[in-house]
């Protein structure tokens, strides 16, 4: 048994906002919160954080963004010892001979015994960075089994091409 408290709260002055809503308070002295928001500007700076708690679990998303030299995202989940994982994307600028490294990530989690490490990237041609742009990922999760993405596009709409890969090896 529980009592819910549907709805939302929130507070926001200029250059900070925080909210929640949703909360569930359980005859064992539990409880959830569907949506716990934070976020803040300051300058060429914008930060913001969104989560939740249910069932053990908390879970959520945030970002920065340092306009324009730095961007960066991040996905998270912890559902005990054996159940989470993160994922971080940043914004970059690295030129490297004729082309531009544009974003890189990473990701590392667990799901039980299965243990998952994976890097993904996007680069352009330097002189013509809006035009042609190539996005690779590549994850590796126990067993070992390899999978991979890349992707080519041209003006950000016209897909080129798109290659999946996996290997599976027992």
């Amino acid at each position: 048994r529980y009592v819910g408290v549907m709805g939302n709260i929130s507070f926001a002055i200029p250059g900070l906002s925080l909210q929640a809503g949703d909360f569930m308070f359980y005859e064992d002295g539990s409880f959830s919160v569907s949506e716990l928001g934070f976020s803040f500007s300051a300058g060429p700076c914008e930060v913001s954080l969104n989560a939740s708690w249910a069932d053990g679990v908390f879970e959520g998303e945030g970002s920065i963004d340092v306009n324009p030299a730095f961007t960066a995202e991040a996905e998270f989940r912890y559902g005990g010892a054996t159940d989470w994982w993160v994922k971080i994307q940043a914004g970059v600028n690295i030129q490297v001979g004729p082309f531009t490294i544009v974003e890189v990530g990473g990701q590392v989690g667990r799901e039980g015994n299965i243990w998952t490490f994976g890097f993904s990237g996007a680069a352009t041609v330097a002189s013509a960075s809006a035009a042609i742009r190539l996005d690779v990922e590549l994850v590796v999760t126990s067993g070992p089994v390899i999978e991979g993405t890349a992707l080519l596009t041209l003006f950000t709409k016209l897909e080129l091409a798109n290659a999946d890969l996996l290997l599976d090896f027992p």
